[in-house]
């Protein structure tokens, strides 16, 4: 996993719990590792392309990078969120303890 989207999936993750956000974060990035190909290059390349962006932009505020990416005109950044968000909520929820 980039370090874009690790900072994303930390961002989006509401655990406190240290374990269960590291648990998030392997989730996420098994699931991102499984992902066919042509999808996996697709997430790579806008993770770059943001990931330069942020940085250029100064964007080191985590939750105003995601209202920006969230607010963005541009419906593949607005995609982007949302794929790792899904990923990050069914990844809480796959690791939540039955009971």
């Amino acid at each position: 996993m980039l370090g874009f989207e690790r900072r994303v999936v930390a961002a989006l993750t509401d655990a406190a719990d240290p374990r269960v956000r590291a648990g998030v974060e392997a989730w996420v990035e098994t699931s991102l590792r499984d992902m066919p190909d042509h999808l996996r290059l697709g997430v790579w390349v806008e993770s770059v392309l943001l990931g330069v962006w942020a940085r250029v932009a100064a964007r080191d505020d985590d939750a105003a990078l995601l209202r920006s990416l969230q607010a963005s005109p541009l419906w593949p950044v607005r995609q982007y969120v949302r794929l790792l968000r899904s990923l990050v909520l069914f990844a809480e929820h796959e690791l939540e303890p039955a009971g």
